[in-house]
């Protein structure tokens, strides 16, 4: 199958958002002990690496990812890292990071990455039965439930939530049957239930979740209402000061919505439904069906993740420590998040190739 060039339309949103997030890095930053720059100097080395990586995964067939010998090593790495990332030293309240003299690792977005892969190889194949799909949702309810496991464990409930959600995602795009939705929800209720409920720790996490309104929360809400229609100014926001804690990455969005007020989010809000318009549009002219859904699945994790951020910013959920894809501090995130749209970026090189679309 020969290839054509990536879709630039789709490129363009996420250079849009990257050079928003550098400004908003500095910005957001406190200004104290040179530390605005020091962000900014990560967040410009990690995006040159995210950049480079999306430009690789670019030339890699997508087809690659499909085939068990690709799939189930990153799956046994992505375990390992996660195993291994819970007997790191807790860093607020939670083991989710490698701790290195110049940086952090967080490989949860690397396990993202291997979970849509993973879910996407096994329902792509000959899902004409009942059979065929209680096996593949043996498979995926064993593999992926330990990776959530794990994520529980750190604990990460919000990304946990995020991934579980992806999962139902693809397992609907790919045509599941009904009585197995109604079987697999009523067992993922029950499971949960029974999870939270026998560890007091967890059940007050969960608790805390739900229901708790934070000052974060609060001074986030300040930031978004103070920015006005054209905002304060790069680098003339208050919460710089110290006002409003994470402010250049949880809270970046409220701190966006301070400096370059109504404008600057509506330019962002705008630029992630563009990534999900044009995505699905590119998606649905691409033959292969499992190129649909791993394409599917790293455009739902991206939009998810935004929805849960500015949610957060707008205090409609309570913090739960995601960023905003593509704009937040943090070096992981972005580089796994880069790479990732680089494979979007390599399935977009071969839509509307074929007449037909594969059932």
């Amino acid at each position: 199958m020969k290839a054509k060039r990536i879709d630039y339309i789709l490129l363009f949103p996420i250079l849009v958002l990257f050079g928003i997030g550098l400004i908003m890095v500095y910005s957001a930053s406190p200004v104290i002990g040179g530390k605005a720059v020091q962000v900014f100097q990560k967040q410009l080395i990690a995006g040159s690496l995210g950049l480079l990586l999306m430009t690789v995964a670019t030339k890699i067939p997508y087809n690659v990812y499909r085939q068990k010998m690709i799939w189930y090593p990153m799956y046994i790495l992505a375990v390992a890292l996660l195993i291994a990332v819970l007997f790191q030293r807790p860093l607020n309240g939670a083991t989710r990071w490698f701790v290195f003299p110049f940086f952090t690792l967080q490989p949860l977005y690397f396990a993202m990455f291997v979970v849509v892969t993973f879910v996407s190889a096994h329902v792509s194949r000959d899902m004409t039965s009942v059979e065929a799909w209680k096996k593949a949702l043996v498979q995926i309810a064993l593999h992926v439930g330990f990776i959530l496991l794990l994520l529980g464990s750190q604990p990460d409930f919000g990304n946990l939530m995020i991934l579980a959600g992806i999962t139902g995602i693809l397992l609907f795009l790919a045509n599941i049957p009904m009585r197995l939705v109604i079987v697999g929800v009523l067992s993922v209720l029950i499971f949960a239930t029974a999870f939270i409920s026998l560890s007091g720790y967890r059940r007050s996490r969960v608790l805390s979740y739900l229901y708790e309104e934070s000052y974060q929360t609060r001074e986030a809400a300040k930031a978004i209402a103070s920015g006005g229609l054209l905002g304060a100014g790069i680098g003339q926001g208050k919460r710089r000061l110290g006002y409003l804690p994470e402010a250049n990455s949880d809270f970046i969005f409220s701190a966006l919505a301070e400096d370059m007020g109504f404008f600057g989010t509506f330019v962002v809000l705008s630029m992630y439904l563009f990534i999900f318009g044009r995505g699905l549009i590119v998606l649905s002219a691409v033959p292969c069906k499992f190129a649909r859904l791993l394409g599917s699945g790293i455009l739902f994790l991206i939009v998810a993740q935004a929805i849960v951020n500015i949610s957060v910013n707008l205090t409609l959920l309570p913090n739960k420590g995601l960023p905003l894809p593509f704009i937040s501090a943090g070096g992981s995130a972005l580089i796994f998040t880069l790479a990732s749209y680089g494979v979007l970026l390599n399935i977009s090189r071969y839509r509307q190739l074929e007449n037909t679309i594969e059932a």
